[in-house]
């Protein structure tokens, strides 16, 4: 067990302690080593396929990740929350908000999804760990 937590601790740290179902499989892992994890309270569900190192308090930006690693594809914090981690004046760390490609599936009612046709005409953008829309497409929506 433990040479798996080992090779997905910088994953961890890079991503604000949060690991997807792809990063298990990258690491030499499975879906039944995963659900051992979680089963022994090692790891937390907190997404479809995406999990949080248990006792780890959670963090608005984890809480922009999670849903962004369990949609994949060009998901990305977008709007409001883009706003912020752009650093524009004004904007809080309020109600994460994503866009996510039309198409895509995801529902959870403390977030605010926007569908996309056009996503892959902007620049998604890494931003203290999350990926984003580029400020040109943010100052857009």
């Amino acid at each position: 067990m433990a040479a798996l937590d080992d090779a997905l601790l910088p994953v961890f740290a890079r991503q604000h302690w949060l690991v997807s179902m792809d990063d298990v499989r990258r690491h030499g892992g499975s879906p039944p080593a995963a659900t051992r994890r979680v089963q022994a309270g090692r790891w937390d569900a907190v997404e479809r396929s995406v999990f949080r190192l248990a006792a780890l308090p959670g963090s608005w930006h984890a809480s922009l990740l999670a849903p962004i690693l369990s949609i994949g594809g060009r998901a990305a914090a977008s709007h409001f929350s883009a706003a912020a981690l752009h650093g524009i004046p004004g904007f809080g760390r309020g109600v994460p908000e994503l866009s996510i490609e039309r198409g895509a599936e995801h529902r959870r009612p403390d977030l605010r999804l926007h569908t996309s046709t056009d996503l892959d005409r902007c620049e998604i953008v890494v931003i203290e760990g999350v990926p984003t829309t580029d400020l040109a497409r943010t100052i857009l929506d």
